[in-house]
């Protein structure tokens, strides 16, 4: 017999999720692609200063937006009873954070210029920190949206919120304004989004304080705020190092290749998190059920991010002798080993959301707090011998990072290893043909580029080589697919 799951027949809430699932995939593909296209654009108007001016602001913003939220929309999302209270209790101390978090950062704007030695540095914090008003103002809009698995309207606000600002930075760039182009694009991008989200939302704010109902949200949002940070150092503490021992038009190279690399796996793996939160937490109580939707999501995770690593890696060096201008050296570097550090990473993303779905973010933030403690060392250890080293050593953690994320989710859901490596076994192997097949044909060619010819043939044959060895996975391939989506 087929279950019933919330009260809904099995055959409705099969087309529930599914509906959810394209619409997340559209929501996260469309509204990054759009920036996506527009930062290669801009890379060829600006140049790596303007990038690793903004980058240190936008590290800045992000971490007030960390506080802001305090882990309370998350928490909201697995909160089941009636939303109306929480959403308003949530709402209005989100409101009053943001005033407090903009206003700290607005003083403190000056003092960080001075410590990442670029005065600019200063007034951009003050103008790109008005986001931080702005996102408190509409994170439990989209909490609420993702709760109740409504992405098809996301998608259409985040297509907006990202075609607005996209558009704005690129003719304020051609016109001249350097990195400003990129602040106002931002600033501008969040207003319409909030605009978006409060007009779409059928929930409307009360003026509703339930401080008891604050305590309930806290305790979950307590741990996810500290997870949150945690995620924040490890997405951002690389750069802050970089940023502060070596200079601002490393910064930028570092960001931008960081960032191409960033929208490519955002587009690729980023649709799928929101709705494996929002069914894991559905399944939390189902110990089995959910260990096996983990397993097989991990899978997926894999035959996606192992080989686009790959690729970058294999890749990286055409994309700074074809495409790009002298002054941006070094770019190719950082494509190719963030590239292979964000394929390893991404492949175990699920075990997060498995984390705080269970009501168990503490397991995620202890987790962030004991790798902290040692790639923090590295980081500081490995950056005055240059920048590729650098970029060696993130790799070597990340390889690490994974290893302890699976070990410890089978400590903590029962996660079947051995399950989980034969799963993971046909994509090793398909893996490793790949990079054989491309690093033949790359020495064939002696390392030579002058068209887009060589890069293309690489390529190609590494894709090639994949799909032959993964052949006789693809039904189990696409049976993984409806299997997830039918849970």
């Amino acid at each position: 017999m087929r279950p019933v799951a919330l009260g809904l027949p099995y055959d409705e809430m099969k087309e529930i999720v599914a509906s959810a699932t394209k619409w997340s995939f559209f929501s996260e593909l469309v509204p990054r692609l759009v920036p996506a296209c527009t930062y290669i654009l801009l890379i060829r108007i600006l140049v790596p200063e303007d990038f690793g001016i903004v980058a240190v602001a936008v590290m800045i913003v992000g971490l007030s937006k960390v506080l802001t939220d305090a882990g309370l929309s998350k928490a909201l999302i697995r909160h089941q009873e009636d939303p109306s209270s929480a959403a308003s209790t949530v709402f209005w101390t989100n409101a009053v954070l943001g005033i407090a978090v903009y206003g700290v950062c607005f003083a403190a704007a000056d003092g960080i210029a001075t410590l990442f030695n670029d005065v600019r540095i200063g007034s951009v914090v003050k103008v790109q920190g008005i986001q931080i008003l702005f996102s408190a103002m509409f994170s439990v809009h989209v909490a609420l949206f993702q709760k109740h698995l409504d992405f098809r309207k996301l998608f259409w606000i985040r297509l907006a919120g990202s075609g607005i600002p996209s558009v704005i930075s690129l003719v304020f760039a051609y016109i001249g304004y350097g990195y400003w182009a990129l602040v106002i694009g931002s600033v501008i991008g969040s207003f319409f989004e909030m605009v978006l989200l409060w007009w779409l939302c059928a929930w409307r704010m009360k003026f509703i304080f339930e401080l008891d109902l604050l305590r309930t949200l806290f305790k979950d949002g307590w741990w996810i705020t500290l997870e949150t940070f945690l995620g924040w150092a490890f997405a951002w503490v690389d750069l802050a190092i970089v940023a502060r021992f070596l200079d601002i038009h490393t910064t930028g190279v570092y960001r931008t290749g960081g960032m191409i690399v960033m929208l490519l796996f955002a587009v690729l793996i980023g649709p799928v998190l929101p709705v494996l939160f929002s069914w894991f937490s559905r399944i939390q109580d189902e110990r089995d059920r959910l260990n096996w939707v983990l397993t097989e999501s991990t899978k997926l995770l894999s035959m996606i991010a192992f080989p686009s690593g790959c690729i970058l890696w294999m890749l990286s060096d055409y994309v700074e002798i074809l495409f790009l201008d002298a002054e941006w050296q070094g770019v190719g570097a950082v494509i190719g080993y963030v590239g292979l550090a964000y394929g390893i990473s991404y492949a175990v993303a699920a075990n997060n959301e498995a984390y705080r779905a269970i009501g168990r973010a503490d397991i995620a933030t202890k987790l962030l707090l004991f790798s902290f403690i040692y790639y923090l060392p590295v980081y500081l250890l490995t950056v005055s011998q240059g920048l590729e080293l650098f970029l060696m050593a993130r790799v070597i953690l990340a390889c690490s990072g994974a290893f302890l994320h699976i070990y410890v989710c089978s400590l903590v859901t029962g996660l079947n290893l051995i399950e989980l490596f034969v799963a993971l076994r046909g994509t090793a192997l398909a893996v490793a043909a790949m990079l054989a097949s491309m690093a033949l044909v790359k020495f064939l060619f002696d390392g030579a580029a002058t068209t887009l010819w060589e890069p293309a043939v690489i390529g190609s044959t590494g894709a090639l080589a994949y799909i032959l060895m993964q052949y006789k996975e693809w039904d189990s391939v696409k049976e993984t697919v409806y299997s997830v989506i039918r849970a």
